[in-house]
């Protein structure tokens, strides 16, 4: 295509090229001087002045003048049968060059508009194929956002409080029976100039082994992992949160039967942001096993966070 729109410039800028010295030599043809005696257009002659310069001579009167417009004497020399033109032969002139002048620019229009079609024809037929040949592969995935439905929490006694998240709808995950919950993959994502949290998927272990929960948010491009150590569960969040999830620590606690030992705990890396929003604030904490997430989350992210305590 590349080439044929090259081809067709060229054609275009020879067209204009073509109508450019149509219009100089009709220019220069006709008479540029007019007679100071009767007025009417003069013309040049082949034969100069003994000054030396062009002479022009009156079409109808044969008054001669010099390229000063002074009036040129007539001698032996002059013959005015030899260089006064026609009738016939003016008639004919300027019949030849209206007939040049239509020819050109006609032509010149003519190319424009088969060129300016063509190219048009061209950028059509490549369109076309363009959508056909991506008729045959993959078409991309159209993200449809739906805001989620909120969920039931179930009894507050089992329930932290969600830092964050506003009026958006709640959402609660719970391990598989006899299991705990024992880390997160969190998704980061960019907030003003800082890291927020945006997503969360809880991790938990029941004696079958580990399962992953649901996600919550859809932005796990940056994504941050947070596990208990072996005999070890979550044991409380602390949280710093306004309208969404500034960023967390997670204290793990060893699992002691149907507790856990809050004499026995390490806390994890900060985990986003620890400058804005509230806090922070410790959710759970006192040797309760946690069984399960809640939180506040829109069509996009996980905006709010607490956790789920075994009754």
């Amino acid at each position: 295509m590349t080439d044929r729109l090259l081809w067709q410039a060229l054609v275009i800028a020879l067209s204009l090229l073509a109508s450019v010295l149509t219009a100089a030599l009709v220019a220069w043809q006709f008479p540029r001087k007019k007679c100071p005696e009767c007025g009417a257009p003069m013309s040049k002659v082949p034969k100069p002045s003994r000054a030396g310069g062009a002479v022009h001579r009156c079409d109808e009167c044969g008054y001669k003048v010099d390229a000063k417009g002074r009036k040129v004497k007539k001698s032996r020399d002059d013959d005015d049968d030899d260089d006064r033109p026609s009738r016939q032969q003016k008639k004919w002139s300027l019949a030849a060059l209206m007939v040049l002048l239509v020819c050109g620019v006609s032509g010149t229009l003519c190319l424009v508009g088969f060129c300016v079609l063509s190219v048009a024809m061209s950028l059509i037929a490549d369109r076309k194929g363009a959508d056909q040949a991506g008729g045959d592969g993959p078409q991309p995935k159209i993200e449809i956002l739906v805001r989620p439905e909120p969920e039931d929490l179930g009894p507050k006694e089992a329930l932290t409080d969600i830092q964050g998240g506003a009026f958006d709808p709640t959402f609660k995950d719970q391990a598989p029976e006899g299991g705990l919950l024992v880390g997160m993959d969190v998704g980061l994502g960019q907030f003003m100039d800082i890291q927020v949290i945006k997503a969360i998927q809880p991790k938990y272990r029941t004696p079958q082994g580990e399962f992953a929960g649901r996600k919550f948010g859809t932005d796990f491009s940056k994504l941050v992992t947070v596990k208990a150590k072996e005999g070890y569960a979550v044991g409380a969040l602390n949280v710093k949160a306004g309208l969404l999830v500034n960023g967390f620590s997670v204290t793990f606690m060893r699992v002691k039967g149907a507790r856990l030992d809050v004499k026995d705990a390490y806390t994890s890396s900060w985990i986003g942001d620890k400058t804005g929003g509230n806090g922070p604030i410790v959710l759970a904490g006192d040797g309760t096993p946690i069984i399960g997430v809640i939180g506040k989350r829109n069509e996009r992210d996980c905006n709010g966070l607490g956790l789920l305590k075994k009754r």
